[in-house]
């Protein structure tokens, strides 16, 4: 991924390296939305199901957020080593 930056405001325009990061950044903030919501749900709807559906949804959604991107970062990391390796030959696009 030429050009692309480990740091950026904008996600799109990171490497998968910082975009594990901001994934892992972004737990706690999932945590407090998990513990919040059956407390809102039983408020707002008399039920914690939603909550709950909501809640494993959620964590459903990190986990694979967070596998797939500590795939593709050791991919990139080892592609750069190739490429550090072997300078006169072309990268391989994925």
């Amino acid at each position: 991924m030429a050009g692309k930056k480990d740091k950026s405001l904008i996600y799109w325009s990171m490497n998968y390296r910082g975009k594990r990061r901001r994934t892992l950044v972004m737990l706690p903030l999932c945590v407090i939305i998990g513990v919040i919501a059956p407390f809102y749900c039983i408020n707002e709807y008399g039920s914690v199901w939603p909550a709950v559906a909501f809640d494993v949804i959620l964590a459903v959604t990190w986990v694979a957020q967070y596998l797939y991107t500590t795939k593709k970062a050791q991919e990139e990391a080892a592609q750069m080593q190739q490429a550090q390796r072997n300078p006169n030959q072309p990268q391989q696009r994925f």
